[in-house]
């Protein structure tokens, strides 16, 4: 019975996806279009429409993924497994790389919508680009608050407390023999401090991995849609002066 809910499950967090990604490529082309009938009345007014639904669609779609993050966030516990965590941070990034692609659309069809909407007003222009930054912010939240978890719980791993008590019998070992005039041998004191340094190396190498892999969603690469609305703004309602001179053009911004 549970594997075939799991199935379920997989199969409408694939056909959502899915639809984002058909989403994406639906605002491409009209992007590409728009440059081409950006005057054309009929033009704008369907593909108006159909951009903001995309954009109510996204916007959707953000607050499921975040629910599913926020259920997904994996407890401290006295003692965990590096291969847990592997799995933890796996099923945190599947959530991440979804709620990314549904933030990239919502973001791109909120700037599409304003260029098909033509409202370049200053305050309007602001609004749009506060709305969208908001988004961009409670995401980069959500992505830190669940690297800090994982980096958190790495620290209880029993392969991590393992390394450290054997790399730190080592070290200790070493150093004793190093203090001691009679025990010190030179290069046995400082193979064992050695091979205490790689223990605790070896420890935390696998925990790294997991923590630079689970990085990759840092990014939400949103950054140029929202700069354009503010370029939009700077062109529109700023003060400028422009100088020609000869076959070269000259932009002062004031």
């Amino acid at each position: 019975m549970k594997k075939k809910q799991d199935e379920i499950l997989k199969f409408l967090e694939l056909k959502e996806v899915k639809q984002l990604e058909a989403d994406l490529r639906t605002l491409t082309e009209i992007q590409s279009d728009y440059r081409y009938n950006w005057n054309d009345e009929r033009f704008i007014r369907v593909n108006l429409n159909q951009t903001q639904n995309i954009g109510s669609n996204a916007k959707g779609k953000i607050a499921l993924y975040q629910k599913q993050i926020v259920d997904r966030m994996p407890k401290k516990l006295f003692l965990h497994t590096n291969q847990n965590l592997r799995r933890q941070a796996a099923e945190l990034e599947k959530g991440f790389e979804n709620y990314r692609l549904a933030l990239y659309v919502y973001v791109f069809s909120r700037y599409l919508s304003v260029m098909l909407l033509g409202n370049f007003d200053s305050e309007y222009l602001m609004h749009a680009k506060a709305e969208m930054q908001k988004y961009v912010d409670e995401y980069q939240d959500l992505f830190t608050r669940c690297h800090n978890r994982l980096a958190d719980i790495a620290s209880t791993a029993v392969e991590k407390k393992l390394s450290d008590k054997v790399a730190k019998g080592h070290k200790d070992l070493g150093q004793a023999i190093a203090n001691n005039d009679v025990l010190n041998k030179g290069l046995v004191d400082e193979a064992l401090l050695g091979i205490g340094d790689q223990i605790d190396k070896m420890g935390s190498k696998g925990i790294n991995e997991v923590l630079t892999q689970f990085r990759t969603c840092e990014r939400t690469n949103v950054e140029p849609f929202v700069s354009c609305i503010a370029e939009v703004d700077r062109l529109h309602n700023k003060p400028m002066s422009i100088l020609i001179a000869g076959d070269k053009l000259y932009i002062e911004q004031k």
